[in-house]
């Protein structure tokens, strides 16, 4: 089966709709999203969408909860203080405190809705406070437990583990980001490590195994036809469609590993129907696109995500430089790649 290219509804006509959902965060809108209850005239992720064409206003916008947020919640400094006194240590706390009936009007449920778009928002770590934020690292497994329950679910790359984190039934002790939680002193030793794929052996075997489970892809040529028809230039547009939650499900998110396996993978600009004249779909070498990114004085992996969604970044620099990087063997951590 052929898919037809995508279309959406108008800012505007999207916006109207869904603000009849009184839903109050962009988390709410996340989970309704994936419920199979939206329209397929409005996007999984409308900030990617309408950030393009410079329609896009921020989730209080599109939710239409901008009813005077200014006057609604405290400033960031003054909630976040109040926060720290509650001594909460991690986000599963944070969700209790906020469904107890406790939390004053004037805090937020959901902090990174307000002040991501203030620039202030500086993730969950700074607005518990740091010192309370620590003991979020002692509920989580040691380092080599936590890794042996990683090498179980055979994944074969940094993508496929953040696939498996955000859809897949993570336990708590396990972490989202464990180059994070286990830096420095707590053994670790690089994502190849932390999945267990070091031999191209096991690797061979973790492909065949996922693509034993995915026979409902469609043939190559018939997926390769339908992707011609979105006119991707690169593939940093097939990446971010990817994330978009628009993709087929018979579409694979890799093909470059799918299609190998069966020998019919060539290259992105086969897979994205682009002439070797017009491909613009090769990054810069790291120390270059690291060079750039300096330039750039973010101060944090949440600014560069939002950097990202702006629509502004070249598309020669990879949205997850920590992914591509990480396969060329150049990656070394977010502080290398921010200048930070």
């Amino acid at each position: 089966m052929i898919y037809p290219e995508e279309t959406y509804f108008s800012y505007q006509k999207a916006k109207t709709i869904v603000q009849r959902l009184k839903l109050k965060t962009s988390l709410q809108w996340k989970q309704y999203a994936r419920s199979g209850a939206k329209l397929k005239d409005i996007p999984s992720d409308p900030s990617l969408v309408y950030g393009r064409t410079g329609e896009w206003k921020g989730w209080a916008d599109w939710l239409g909860t901008a009813k005077n947020p200014e006057k609604k919640f405290l400033p960031y400094k003054e909630a976040q203080a109040f926060v720290e006194t509650l001594k909460i240590t991690n986000v599963k706390e944070w969700k209790l405190y906020c469904t107890s009936g406790d939390k004053p009007d004037t805090i937020p449920a959901y902090p990174p809705d307000v002040y991501q778009n203030t620039g202030e928002w500086q993730g969950w770590r700074s607005w518990f406070g740091k010192q309370n934020y620590v003991s979020f690292k002692l509920n989580f497994l040691p380092f080599e437990q936590a890794r042996a329950f990683a090498h179980t679910l055979r994944l074969c790359s940094l993508y496929e583990w953040q696939q498996y984190c955000k859809f897949g039934d993570k336990p708590d002790n396990i972490p989202v980001w464990p180059d994070r939680i286990y830096s420095g002193k707590g053994g670790w030793k690089g994502w190849k490590n932390w999945l267990g794929n070091l031999h191209p052996n096991i690797i061979k075997r973790n492909i065949e195994k996922s693509i034993a489970s995915q026979s409902n892809f469609l043939p190559f040529e018939q997926a390769r036809t339908f992707v011609h028809t979105l006119n991707f230039k690169s593939e940093h547009d097939w990446l971010l469609y990817c994330r978009s939650g628009n993709k087929p499900t018979d579409i694979p998110d890799i093909p470059s590993i799918m299609y190998k396996h069966t020998g019919e993978w060539k290259d992105w600009n086969d897979w994205l129907g682009i002439s070797a004249d017009d491909s613009l779909l090769h990054f810069l070498p790291y120390q270059n696109a690291r060079a750039f990114v300096h330039k750039l004085k973010l101060e944090n992996q949440t600014k560069w995500d939002f950097y990202c969604k702006s629509g502004n970044i070249p598309q020669d620099i990879p949205i997850d430089p920590d992914t591509f990087y990480t396969e060329t063997g150049e990656w070394t951590d977010w502080k290398d790649w921010l200048g930070v």
